[in-house]
């Protein structure tokens, strides 16, 4: 590595290394960073895709795209809220949860 290379510049290089590592990975198992980061995010807890869009700092319109390939897989189910006619959470299903942990260990 260059000696004279800002620090903030070799932290950013080795940032952009590890994200084409992981986005590598996530092609690997058959889908794309911004639904892996869902998938993480909703295996956390349900979330509600607007929450999902403003955590994974993804528009709506790009979360919705994701949830659809990953509810297609079946790696991502919709549910409704009780109470709210409207409302869906976004849950991750077994087969959501086996394929993150399979790409979890091939991180590690």
């Amino acid at each position: 590595m260059e000696t004279d290379v800002n620090p903030v510049v070799q932290a950013a290089r080795v940032v952009a290394r590890l994200a084409r590592i992981v986005e590598q990975e996530c092609l690997d198992e058959g889908f794309g960073l911004s639904q892996y980061r869902i998938l993480l995010f909703a295996a956390r807890e349900t979330q509600r895709a607007g929450a999902l869009a403003s955590r994974s700092a993804l528009t709506r319109p790009a979360v919705t795209a994701a949830v659809n390939g990953l509810v297609e897989r079946g790696l991502l189910e919709r549910r409704q809220v009780p109470g709210d006619r409207r409302g869906i959470r976004l849950a991750v299903t077994r087969a959501g949860r086996a394929t993150l942990a399979r790409t979890e260990r091939r991180l590690a």
